[in-house]
C-alpha cells in the first residue's frame, strides 16, 4: 500500500516534472469523448476521472477509468482502470 505522503510527492512530482505545453489542464473529466472537458486535444498534468473512457494528447499525474482511458502520446503517473 503507497502512504498518502509519497502519493501526494508523486503526484507534485509529475506537475514539476512536465514539460511546457500550449494547451494544458490540470484536470479532466469525461463521459465519453468528445463529452469530455477539457477537449481531447489538451494535455492533463493532475488528474483524468472517466466515467467510460476518456482520451487526452499526454497525460501526467492520476488516472482512472471504468472501462480504460487512450492516451495519444505521453503518460507518465498512476493509472486505474477496469
Amino acid at each position: 500500500m503507497v502512504k498518502t505522503g509519497a502519493f501526494l510527492f508523486l503526484l507534485l512530482g509529475c506537475f514539476v516534472g512536465a514539460r511546457a505545453m500550449a494547451a494544458a489542464s490540470p484536470i479532466s473529466l469525461s463521459l465519453v469523448p468528445p463529452l469530455e472537458f477539457p477537449p481531447d486535444e489538451y494535455a492533463v498534468t493532475g488528474v483524468r476521472l472517466s466515467v467510460l473512457w476518456g482520451e487526452h494528447r499526454s497525460v501526467y499525474g492520476l488516472d482512472v477509468g471504468l472501462l480504460g482511458n487512450v492516451t495519444e502520446q505521453n503518460f507518465a503517473g498512476i493509472a486505474v482502470s477496469g
